[in-house]
């Protein structure tokens, strides 16, 4: 979620900042960076994170919502597709995940993958005579995975997906009965974020995960939602418990206020089967779109009859016939502000249960969304009924942990999660250890990134004393530099043979720590603190973990949203940005690839001339230039004109380089914006813009606006406002270049590299035959700078009169150009991607589910190539010699050779 890179508002030295963490420097080349305030990093006051909720908009629009009548109907569109050529693809980015040392901000590299939502582990855990002890993960965005004894070594992590007609996960449990052959997974990401896609249903694997079906009775109540929790009573191996809760990608408004189910939605709730999910009963249902939704079920340990449920916006509820005479769920706390802020219904709330001698104690963490913050709260004694902890208005017996005064104990249990627990919380207690309880949450960037940082950023925290005071597990004690955990914790599991070892899933991928801790608090003085900071440091370092290893071996889960080839090696060299895990620099022939700079990666380009010259974007309009290949150190920000504009754009702005003149980068916000010397004079950029050594004491970037606002009433009165996303250059000429809005606009220009960026002259192509609808692709005919095929996203059923996803399209200049559909048989299946081979005329289509090729002549689509996992695929690229790169969401880069 969160950049820890250097963005637009808050530049200031990483480098130093890196260093002065890993090596406890009691100083620093600048003052600490302004932060980046709550509406950078989220997509609504209602705390809705932004980064594919534009994706989702993009593909609803013109409609608000996607159904999942819609969304079923793409996915059988797709299946329906017969098998093309027999090429494999290969996938490219298996090999180890580098991030060095200076993109991190410990200042040690790491192995890392993707976002994590959801572990468990086999009962041979926590006895060998039950089988094997294999741990079990499940991705955003890839799938399940399952490695061998991930508490030792270094696990490898492999696929387990077949079956799976989704690969956003949400919840697992394994069945504790047996030997971990029983595991269900439940699809749709429950993470309430912008990139949470619903999901399809409940799954189950009776093969330990080796292949999945799907559980036919829990269909029509969880798709296109998240299944977010599953719960299998130990007694009972046919008796299950799963919840649902939203997903972003199944709603139709990122505002709170106004947001609804997609139509065919069924409402959030609670399932309960006896039949091992024959069928399932409903035993809670949601009261409105959020509030009410259920994102974790737990079965009381000292009776497991006894159900918990944590209610987004109402509190943690109960299920109890023994405690409370009836089988409804009653509230046991009513979630709430110390400060008195409005619940406006978008609280999220976790819990965690403790077996304590003839009775249960339960710890809550309570985030505010309305005042951005989060407490911590427990009761001792929570066998009791439950009108006498809470009426759901007033609590009563629970004690407050959580104190927002600096240098007190509960300070370290105080806003957990930087303002985005709708993201990012767990909270857990050990078994066997009441008194000890963990939470995970966002990174306290304000307390790293500081000249004297009093913590180690707090993402994990662990207390031995029932939650009075914390210590901070998120760098260990290795010096002088440490290993670190990645922000945005998702996940957990503990040791169950040393319940205070931990794996921690996060953004990032997984880390082990070693169970052992040790006294840093001799850190606290060399950073020179002082008053509540000291009290602080020296209460969070008084045990920190000895060691953290990264254990992402084999696990390759990352986001990718882009890809782009260097020209010079097109066939060997990458470059591609992904979801919270930087830029990416690798290749066919690399051992390793390398997160050349962190922070949330969007586009990337190499220069046409010198490719050791190439850009990377962050979110909004942000980018870097690097005169230095792929050197970590080497990048420059260019983009204070973009931002200065105030123009509107996409989280991931659309940017291209010119493939023919060297120098010359491209950015679209509403008008297209154009740099000529890569971003400035390169010895200018690197003495001030340099992220990570720069003064930022002068304007950073050169760009310049080219002709008029393409977003405006200039070019009529219809389809106004949004921006641009996309636009498509191509090798046969110097200046021909084609854009494209999000609002349905398409146009060319024939001097996109005129001298004067105001005699840029752009000409609207788009017309009553071309749908309304966003454009996904452009693959352009080298043959005639005239003629292009266009992809739109988006589904055919929200514009009856403009059917099509693929069109043949000839630009008139001064005419009516022509748009002729060549879906065929594609059926109503948004394409996310175009490229086109120019030697042999094949297209090939980007899905949510895979690749497909339309072959020259020919009027049916296929797939393309065998081997491509069942996953999202965001973009193509097409070398000269006919390699295809597919930037996949979850699974990394894969390539086809496909001549």
């Amino acid at each position: 979620m969160r950049s820890p890179i250097v963005s637009a508002g808050r530049r200031w030295s990483l480098l130093a900042a890196v260093t002065m963490l890993a090596l406890g420097s009691v100083s620093a080349v600048r003052a600490a960076p302004p932060q980046v305030t709550h509406e950078d990093q989220l997509g609504s006051d209602d705390g809705v994170s932004k980064p594919d909720y534009y994706r989702y908009v993009d593909r609803a629009y013109p409609s608000l919502s996607i159904s999942p009548v819609q969304s079923e109907a793409a996915r059988a569109a797709f299946d329906a597709l017969t098998p093309g050529a027999p090429q494999a693809w290969s996938e490219l980015t298996y090999k180890r995940a580098a991030v060095p040392g200076p993109v991190t901000y410990t200042g040690l590299g790491f192995t890392a993958s993707g976002r994590i939502t959801a572990l468990q582990l086999t009962p041979g855990c926590a006895s060998a005579s039950s089988g094997p002890c294999r741990g079990v993960l499940g991705a955003a965005g890839g799938g399940i995975w399952i490695a061998d004894n991930p508490f030792s070594g270094n696990p490898q992590w492999v696929s387990h997906s077949t079956g799976l007609r989704s690969n956003a996960i949400g919840a697992i449990a394994v069945d504790p009965n047996g030997a971990g052959m029983v595991i269900y997974a439940g699809t749709g990401e429950q993470n309430l974020s912008g990139d949470s896609e619903a999901g399809v249903g409940l799954y189950k694997s009776i093969d330990g995960g080796l292949t999945w079906t799907v559980l036919r009775a829990s269909v029509h109540v969880a798709e296109g939602l998240s299944v977010s929790s599953v719960a299998v009573d130990p007694r009972d191996s046919t008796h299950i418990y799963f919840s649902t809760s939203p997903a972003f990608h199944g709603a139709a408004s990122s505002a709170i206020s106004g947001a609804t189910l997609a139509p065919g939605t069924a409402p959030a709730g609670i399932y309960e089967s006896h039949d091992a999910g024959a069928s399932f009963a409903r035993i809670y249902t949601s009261t409105s779109v959020f509030t009410g939704s259920v994102l974790q079920i737990g079965l009381d340990p000292t009776d497991l009859d006894t159900v918990y449920a944590s209610l987004l916006g109402v509190g943690i509820v109960r299920r109890s016939a023994a405690l409370d005479g009836d089988s409804a769920f009653h509230v046991v706390y009513a979630t709430r502000s110390p400060f008195g802020a409005a619940n406006d219904g978008f609280n999220r709330l976790a819990f965690a249960l403790a077996q304590r001698p003839y009775t249960t104690r339960v710890y809550v963490a309570d985030t505010i969304d309305a005042d951005q913050s989060a407490y911590l709260y427990r009761v001792d004694n929570a066998r009791v009924p439950a009108s006498t902890l809470s009426d759901g208005v007033n609590d009563a017996g629970w004690r407050a942990l959580s104190s927002s005064t600096p240098g007190k104990a509960g300070f370290s249990s105080y806003d957990l999660c930087e303002g985005q627990c709708f993201y990012d919380i767990w909270l857990a207690s050990p078994q066997g250890l009441p008194d000890e309880v963990w939470y995970g949450g966002s990174m306290q960037y304000d307390e790293i990134f500081n000249a004297n940082p009093p913590s180690n950023g707090r993402a994990v925290m662990r207390s031995t004393n029932a939650g009075v005071s914390f210590t901070d597990m998120t760098r260990d004690a290795q010096l002088p530099s440490s290993a670190g955990m990645h922000p945005d914790q998702h996940a957990y599991a503990f040791n169950p043979m040393q319940p205070e070892q931990l794996l921690a899933a996060s953004d990032g991928g997984l880390v082990r720590t070693s169970g052992s801790f040790t006294d840093a608090t001799q850190q606290c003085s060399a950073r020179q603190l002082t008053g509540a900071d000291l009290t602080d440091c020296q209460t969070w370092l008084a045990a920190i973990p000895t060691r953290i290893t990264a254990i992402n071996q084999g696990l390759e889960t990352l986001q990718y949203q882009d890809v782009e080839f260097n020209p010079s090696r097109p066939d060997t060299e990458f470059l591609g940005g992904t979801q919270d895990n930087g830029s990416w620099y690798g290749g066919t022939n690399q051992p390793v690839f390398i997160e050349t700079v962190g922070g949330d990666g969007g586009l990337a380009g190499y220069d046409a001339v010198h490719p050791d010259i190439r850009f990377h974007t962050y979110y909004g309009p942000q980018m870097d230039v690097n005169f230095r290949a792929q050197d970590t150190l080497g990048w420059n920000y260019i983009a204070d004109p973009l931002g200065a504009s105030g123009e509107a754009t996409e989280f991931y702005m659309s940017a291209i380089n010119d493939p023919v003149v060297g120098g010359t980068i491209f950015a679209g916000l509403q008008h297209v914006w154009r740099t000529q010397d890569s971003g400035g004079q390169r010895a200018y950029l690197e003495q001030h813009c340099n992220e990570y050594t720069g003064d930022f004491t002068v304007t950073c970037g050169d760009f310049v606006a080219l002709g008029e606002d393409l977003t405006g009433s200039i070019f009529g009165t219809d389809l106004t406002g949004g921006d641009v996303t996309m636009m498509s250059r191509w090798t046969g000429d110097r200046a021909n270049l084609w854009v494209a809005t999000n609002k349905g606009r398409l146009f060319f220009t024939t001097n996109a590299n005129a001298t004067n960026p105001a005699d840029v002259r752009f000409v609207r192509i788009d017309n009553a035959s071309s749908p309304v609808r966003v454009v996904s692709g452009i693959a352009r005919d080298l043959a005639d700078s005239y003629h292009a095929f266009v992809a739109y996203t988006g589904y055919s059923a929200y514009t009856p009169s403009t059917p099509g996803h693929v069109f043949d399209v000839h630009a008139v200049p001064g005419g009516a150009s022509t748009f002729t559909d060549v879906s065929y048989n594609l059926g109503d299946l948004p394409v996310t991607g175009l490229v086109r081979d120019d030697a042999t005329g094949n297209l090939y289509a980007a899905t949510d589910f895979g690749v497909l090729v339309l072959p020259a002549g020919k009027q049916s689509w296929v797939r393309a190539g065998r081997n491509l996992p069942y996953v999202a695929v965001y973009q193509l690229k097409m070398s000269p010699d006919g390699l295809i790169y597919a930037a996949t969401h979850g699974r990394g880069i894969w390539t086809l050779q496909t001549r």
